[in-house]
């Protein structure tokens, strides 16, 4: 079986989605013997180009705007005409390959042209399709097609499956008339990188990574820094905690693209905030990819202080460490998992609040960490959810376009093998 891979981002370009999407497929490969390829857009990279990522061919898609009305961005029939432009010519570059591939079943990730084009089309090139729903607000599971949205009703009810990755999403899905082929999961994760470590090899990643000491209380977040992050969130919190308290920040930064400017001046507000604070002793602040299971096996803590979150993913694989988590209570994905007094505790973004809990979590002993990482697992393993992926693309391969997928009949042969 070959599956066509459309993701927003992908590889090399950070993008939480399009990375678990690249390692679900090589572990598939290795499992299944399921091929893949990869279709992309982009948003830091402005150019098209045809490239292998890990042994894996990918076609980034990026067309740039036309400039089809006068005046500046600042004119806003203008800019969105352009934008409008330039999505539809993307769906035409993506549509024309798609005609050329030769595959068994299209799975997107994201919201993007080519993401659009796979889904209004695929019933056109008689292929049955997967649709990861991956982002958060939305209120519509259709992907994004601007305009011609108003004069057009789809209907994915056959030939498709959608995977919610929170109850939130999933019952987005529900409202539209989507209920049996909706599959609702977690997303995966590596019980042989998030585990529970020993102190030993907790502190030797500390002081390999940090500044910090083992008697040191660390408190962790690796994102992305983009604003709807909140890392900043955090210097307030931490400035009002004892000195013993440390502070982690690590993540990629966007130094290329249309959000360049917005995303450096957030990282620059952070240090900033940090000088002015006077925490620089406190505080260690790492920018660039960093392996996410080394930052949380040596934590004593994670904070997930983001909103606008379909899962967050981090916070999973923290509870797979056997890390308590604090969490913003407004968001419905961290409601989902986080249990207060059980494996964190969730709370409103104010920073006394996040520091009466934070202090509560020195509750939190070796058994109720190592309770935390096996609760999650029964959930999330990637052997789980690999296993249902595979039966999840076997099925749509049998029923093909047109047929009728019945989620829970096919996970429930799943569980029976």
């Amino acid at each position: 079986m070959k599956v066509l891979l459309i993701s927003s981002k992908y590889a090399p370009e950070y993008a939480g989605s399009g990375l678990r999407a690249h390692k679900t497929y090589k572990r598939l490969s290795e499992k299944y013997n399921i091929n893949f390829e990869v279709i992309c857009n982009s948003i830091e990279f402005r150019h098209s180009k045809y490239y292998s990522f890990e042994g894996i061919k990918v076609t980034r898609i990026y067309n740039s705007p036309l400039r089809i009305l006068p005046g500046t961005r600042n004119n806003r029939l203008s800019y969105y005409s352009k934008q409008i432009t330039k999505y539809y010519t993307e769906i035409y570059e993506t549509f024309k390959k798609l005609k050329r591939r030769e595959y068994d079943v299209i799975h997107t990730f994201g919201n993007s042209p080519s993401v659009a084009a796979a889904a209004y089309l695929s019933c056109w090139l008689r292929k049955p399709m997967i649709i990861e729903l991956c982002n958060i607000p939305i209120d519509d599971p259709h992907p994004y097609l601007p305009v011609a949205s108003r004069f057009m009703k789809a209907n994915f009810s056959n030939g498709k499956v959608f995977v919610a990755i929170s109850k939130q999403l999933e019952k987005v899905c529900n409202q539209f008339g989507y209920a049996n082929n909706v599959w609702c999961r977690p997303n995966p994760i590596n019980k042989s990188l998030f585990y529970l470590r020993t102190d030993k090899d907790k502190y030797a990643l500390r002081e390999r990574l940090t500044p910090f000491k083992p008697h040191d209380k660390v408190l962790t977040y690796v994102a992305k820094f983009v604003p709807r992050k909140n890392h900043i969130f955090l210097i307030d919190v931490i400035s009002r905690l004892p000195c013993d308290y440390k502070l982690v920040l690590a993540g990629p930064l966007v130094t290329e693209g249309e959000y360049k400017a917005r995303d450096m001046n957030c990282a620059k507000k952070i240090k900033n905030k940090i000088i002015e604070l006077e925490l620089e002793k406190r505080v260690h602040m790492h920018i660039g990819q960093v392996e996410m299971s080394e930052y949380l096996a040596m934590s004593d803590l994670f904070l997930f202080p983001s909103w606008n979150e379909a899962l967050g993913t981090p916070m999973l694989e923290s509870l797979g460490c056997g890390v308590p988590v604090i969490a913003n209570r407004n968001e419905s994905a961290f409601r989902q998992w986080i249990v207060d007094n059980k494996n964190g505790f969730l709370c409103e973004l104010e920073p006394d609040k996040w520091v009466e809990a934070i202090k509560k979590t020195d509750v939190f002993g070796q058994a109720e960490r190592e309770n935390i990482a096996s609760d999650i697992y029964r959930y999330a393993s990637e052997d789980i959810i690999d296993k249902y992926y595979y039966k999840i693309i076997k099925a749509l391969t049998f029923t093909g376009h047109n047929g009728e997928i019945n989620i829970n009949e096919v996970l429930k042969c799943s569980s029976n093998e």
